[in-house]
């Protein structure tokens, strides 16, 4: 066990996806900022790439979240607010709903795969083939917030549920596909 990131005080950085092959780590990278008197504070969430060993790091995106290496290693799906398409209000605090994105492995040719006003949606899970993206889907429920599995295909086509439960008696969160799963729905579905 060895350290890859110094201690910095207030800062989080939490390890998210490896390239394939392992070369690379995407990493998200917050600092902790108090929130104003309305109960919000700027989003500081930045996407990091870095060899396993901490060296060669690079900001690819920020106000960005949740990297997911796509199968071939050349395309990273994100979550992000930076378009500031609805508020989500949990009681003392307000954020802005996070949408998905892709963007080169590089963090260039960003490009935004949902448009849903006041939903936030994260935790992108690229299905082995790379054909689709399962996700989680959150909304404002109570103080909290009700979330449900959704999919869609990799260029944001044809959005779906996958688990929910319109009642949000139940919550489903952080999808994940099995690696190497023989199925027949490895391909794009049509709307």
């Amino acid at each position: 066990q060895r350290e890859v990131t110094r201690l910095v005080t207030g800062r989080s950085e939490l390890p998210e996806s490896f390239s394939p092959g392992g070369a690379t780590l995407a990493v998200t990278r917050t600092t902790f900022v108090v929130p104003n008197e309305r109960g919000r504070a700027p989003n500081t969430a930045e996407v990091w790439a870095m060899r396993p060993d901490g060296s060669d790091a690079r900001r690819l995106a920020h106000r960005s979240s949740d990297p997911a290496f796509s199968p071939d290693g050349r395309r990273i799906a994100v979550a992000s607010d930076r378009d500031e398409n609805g508020e989500l209000s949990y009681g003392d605090r307000v954020f802005f709903a996070n949408e998905l994105y892709v963007m080169d492995a590089d963090g260039s040719n960003r490009r935004r795969l949902t448009r849903t006003k006041d939903l936030n949606e994260l935790q992108p899970s690229w299905l082995p083939s790379g054909t689709r993206i399962a996700y989680q889907r959150g909304k404002a429920f109570d103080n909290a917030e009700g979330t449900v599995l959704a999919q869609m295909n990799a260029d944001g086509t044809c959005a779906r549920p996958l688990l929910a439960d319109p009642r949000l008696d139940t919550w489903y969160a952080a999808p994940a596909w099995r690696p190497g799963e023989a199925r027949t729905d490895n391909n794009a579905v049509r709307c």
